[in-house]
């Protein structure tokens, strides 16, 4: 589901942020972070989506 996808990265990027805003990581690293998600969103979506088909292998990580 892509919903889950946008709104798990939407929570990760929020929290990562706040952490970074009280100096407990690297405003640098947050947006490096932030940068993973936007590049590998379409990835997170199919991820997403196999786990809500039933169709979800831990073995296609390792690709």
């Amino acid at each position: 589901m892509i919903i889950c996808a946008i709104m798990m990265s939407k929570t990760l990027k929020k929290f990562y942020k706040c952490m970074a805003e009280h100096g407990f990581i690297d405003m640098d690293d947050y947006r490096d972070f932030a940068e993973e998600i936007k590049d590998n969103m379409a990835f997170w979506q199919e991820t997403c989506d196999a786990w809500n088909n039933g169709e979800f292998l831990f073995s296609d990580l390792l690709l």
